[in-house]
C-alpha cells in the first residue's frame, strides 16, 4: 500500500513540474522534461555537478544512476530529486 502512495506522490509532483515520462534504465532512471518544465536551471546544474552518475542531455532527459540500495526506493528518490530541482513559485 505504501508503494501506491509513493507512486501517487511522485505522479503529482511530476505533473506540477512538467515531466513527460519517468523510465527505469539498466543503470537507474531517465526523466524526460517538457520544454516548459518548471525547473530551476541553476539547481539542475548544481545537481549534475555535485552528484556522480547524473547527466542532463540537450533533449531534456535527466539521467540518474542508482546504487543497488537506492533501487529499492526509486519512487521516493525521484520525487526528492524533482523537488530539489523545481523552480520556486
Amino acid at each position: 500500500m505504501e508503494a501506491l502512495f509513493s507512486y501517487a506522490r511522485l505522479r503529482q509532483t511530476a505533473e506540477l513540474i512538467g515531466v513527460l515520462s519517468i523510465d527505469r534504465t539498466r543503470e537507474g532512471i531517465a526523466i524526460k522534461l517538457t520544454e516548459k518544465a518548471r525547473v530551476a536551471p541553476e539547481k539542475l546544474l548544481e545537481l549534475v555537478r555535485l552528484r556522480a552518475g547524473v547527466n542532463f542531455s540537450p533533449t531534456g532527459v535527466l539521467r540518474l544512476e542508482l546504487s543497488e540500495e537506492e533501487k529499492d526506493y526509486t519512487l521516493d528518490i525521484v520525487r526528492r530529486l524533482l523537488l530539489q530541482i523545481r523552480a520556486d513559485s
